[in-house]
């Protein structure tokens, strides 16, 4: 979350691109994805999801997916979020966040401040604990409105460069984000935004949101699964490492069925050539008082139960695709 990275964990040829926050359309039951720059917009079901014998194990397979992309590993086994993860401002555990204290920062000291036809901030125009250590970051002359001191507007990172304050040591940021600031909310549309360190390149796509003190966050993220349907992860937060397994909640949406939400009953570990999880379990609730649950038997098998609301188990099992 994960978001389009270059390396990736899962063996089903997804394209793993996640888009800008787009309100879902309602109860829509479109299964097809529709392109923005090669970005997939959901445009399913953003009503509870109700799990009976024709979609849970449908609903308990993709939303595996979604799990699965919100934890990369890289080189030496840390985690790192890899979907925009909703967090407080005590977190300091995900890059998007980082995005954000960055952008927000670099923004807040212009407040005020006379701006030319261009905005190009580079060298000088950073506080020197932020380590800048190359490119610039653009924004347009109107972005800053001197009546309402709110930012709104396209921020552009070129080659933009800092090697302190980070969290993750040097990093390189390329691309753009649309931010917007009310009186009491700001967001972050990140589109196609590449963030370099630690030889691994990460593009992100989605929208983050805070209130303006930045205790309370939310985001949103949409991607394309193997199966070419375009899927919604939101509210998601990740926990744990390589070594102890992951613990994820989040809430998904399946574009037919409507949206559940799911956290993790065992932590799940990752120790499978394939990319599969070798153990844990995903509960998944439902409206009508229906859920479900999935648990990762070894690396090419999942077993399962399900409840329509009735009061009634039923049980499921498959393989993942090769």
């Amino acid at each position: 979350m994960q978001i389009l990275v270059t390396k990736f964990i899962l063996p089903m040829a997804m394209a793993l691109a996640f888009t800008v926050g787009v309100t879902g359309c309602g109860n829509s039951s479109s299964d097809n994805p529709k392109e923005n720059n090669d970005i997939p917009i959901y445009s399913g079901s953003t009503s509870p999801a109700t799990i009976s014998a024709s979609n849970a194990e449908k609903i308990a397979t993709s939303a595996t997916e979604g799990v699965l992309q919100a934890v990369e590993t890289d080189a030496n086994g840390d985690a790192l979020p890899t979907i925009l993860v909703a967090t407080n401002e005590n977190s300091t555990s995900n890059l998007s966040q980082k995005l954000r204290d960055i952008t927000y920062r670099l923004l807040d000291s212009k407040r005020n401040t006379y701006v030319p036809l261009e905005v190009v901030l580079d060298g000088d125009d950073f506080p020197a604990d932020m380590g800048y250590c190359g490119g610039n970051i653009t924004y347009p002359d109107d972005m800053y409105n001197n009546t309402s001191d709110k930012f709104n507007g396209t921020i552009t990172y070129n080659n933009f460069c800092m090697d302190a304050g980070v969290g993750y040591g040097r990093m390189t940021i390329n691309g753009s984000l649309i931010f917007s600031e009310t009186e009491t909310h700001i967001s972050m549309i990140y589109r196609n935004l590449t963030v370099s360190y630690n030889g691994e390149t990460y593009t992100m796509n989605g929208t983050y949101t805070c209130n303006i003190s930045f205790t309370t966050c939310t985001m949103s993220s949409d991607y394309a699964g193997s199966d070419g349907s375009t899927y919604r992860m939101s509210d998601v937060s990740v926990e744990g490492n390589n070594s102890s397994g992951y613990l994820v909640s989040a809430s998904f949406c399946h574009p037919n069925y409507g949206c559940v939400t799911i956290k993790t009953t065992t932590r799940i570990t990752f120790n499978c050539a394939n990319g599969m999880p070798d153990g844990g379990a995903i509960s998944f609730t439902g409206a009508n008082s229906s859920s479900g649950t999935i648990r990762f038997d070894n690396c090419s098998s999942y077993s399962g139960t399900y409840d329509n609301g009735s009061g009634s188990i039923t049980s499921f099992s498959g393989n993942w695709p090769t």
